[in-house]
């Protein structure tokens, strides 16, 4: 199973775009395949991202049609709008819910729309207040997994933390990407079992073979398999299964196209404008307990790294660079109103934050990140 995908190429070894060209490759000739038979794609609506993201939201307003949904709930769309009358606003917003999913940040995000990072930055807010259910089991994932040290699928394919994963993004996207590959995984083993000609998956859909005559009745059987696959992953939630179908002339292999754009040429765009940015290199960190920093820092007497400490937390917590810092949740680590006022002005003076004192109210913090 890839750690990022339901069936990723290696990264190092392949491109999504050398993966997808040699599937089509070997449509055009597959072996064993003679006139009267057909290639039949069955594609899984809701193993993807946005699909398991909208499962895990529990919000049913979005599960037919989530992007449009995004935009008419935040009023960028009217409550009539749809794909053929929106389809540049929907498609931006597809890209904006996927990236906003991998934890984009609003400068990253903004550039990628054409739109300012302010918009970009409320789009990012109204995200998190309308899926506010995802946030926080995506928020409890997260925490569990850097507790407990692993991650694991449904089906029970595990993925240690701290050793082999440190990237937050990624323990974020493990369980949707490991629930896709369990329920693709499942699809497949019964497609086997039930005598279907199973060509093999490709992303988040299945490809099966059968003569014309037998065809309807496969593709049927297909679909049952892969409703029932995805109960057995995600529990109440169905996925249903859309189809495409390639047909075998005396000639060559014909891909019916299911919309102007072929769905590789798609997909790859999708992801490749979702996918968050790579680093050449990862920060080095440390997960350290905050009591052991409290007991640290009073032992040593150096309070003010404590506030250090506790600045990075609050920044977690809060999911952006700015964010209060009152006084009760430091005097409960046995800091003062002295040490804290000492630490922000000696932070600020070094340019690693900036901070806004209101007259009688909880000073506001903004963290310095070059």
């Amino acid at each position: 199973m890839a750690v990022q995908g339901q069936d990723q190429p290696h990264a190092a070894k392949s491109k999504p775009m050398d993966f997808l060209a040699g599937g089509m490759a070997a449509l055009a000739d597959p072996a064993g395949a003679g006139h009267g038979r057909c290639v039949c794609r069955l594609v899984f609506n809701g193993v993807s991202d946005c699909g398991q993201f909208v499962q895990r939201s529990d919000d049913a307003r979005v599960l037919s049609h989530p992007y449009l949904a995004f935009a008419k709930r935040v009023g960028a769309a009217p409550s009539s709008a749809t794909k053929t009358t929106h389809e540049p606003l929907r498609d931006r917003y597809k890209t904006g819910l996927l990236a906003i999913q991998y934890g984009i940040q609003a400068e990253t995000l903004g550039a990628r729309l054409g739109v300012s990072a302010f918009d970009a930055h409320e789009m990012i807010n109204q995200h998190h207040e309308l899926f506010a259910v995802y946030w926080r089991w995506s928020d409890d994932w997260l925490a569990h997994a850097l507790d407990t040290g692993m991650m694991w699928t449904p089906l029970g394919w595990t993925c240690r933390t701290g050793i082999t994963e440190f990237n937050a993004r990624s323990i974020r996207n493990f369980p949707i990407q490991g629930s896709g590959a369990d329920i693709l995984r499942v699809a497949c083993i019964w497609a086997t079992r039930h005598g279907l000609r199973l060509l093999g998956p490709v992303h988040d859909a299945v490809l099966i073979e059968a003569p014309f005559e037998r065809i309807e009745a496969d593709v049927a059987l297909m679909q049952e398999l892969m409703r029932r696959a995805s109960r057995v992953v995600l529990g109440a939630h169905e996925c249903p299964a859309a189809t495409g179908r390639a047909q075998n002339t005396p000639d060559r292999w014909e891909l019916e196209p299911m919309q102007d754009e072929h769905w590789s040429v798609r997909r790859l765009r999708e992801l490749e404008a979702a996918a968050p940015i790579k680093r050449k290199k990862a920060e080095p960190f440390v997960k350290v307990p905050l009591w052991w920093i409290a007991r640290a820092t009073k032992a040593t007497n150096t309070g003010k790294a404590l506030v250090c400490v506790e600045l990075l937390y609050a920044a977690w917590k809060a999911k952006r660079s700015t964010f209060p810092l009152p006084n009760g949740r430091l005097a409960k680590l046995g800091l003062n109103r002295e040490t804290k006022r000492r630490a922000l002005y000696d932070l600020e003076r070094a340019g690693l934050i900036t901070v806004e004192r209101p007259p009688r109210k909880t000073p506001i913090v903004t963290l310095v990140v070059s």
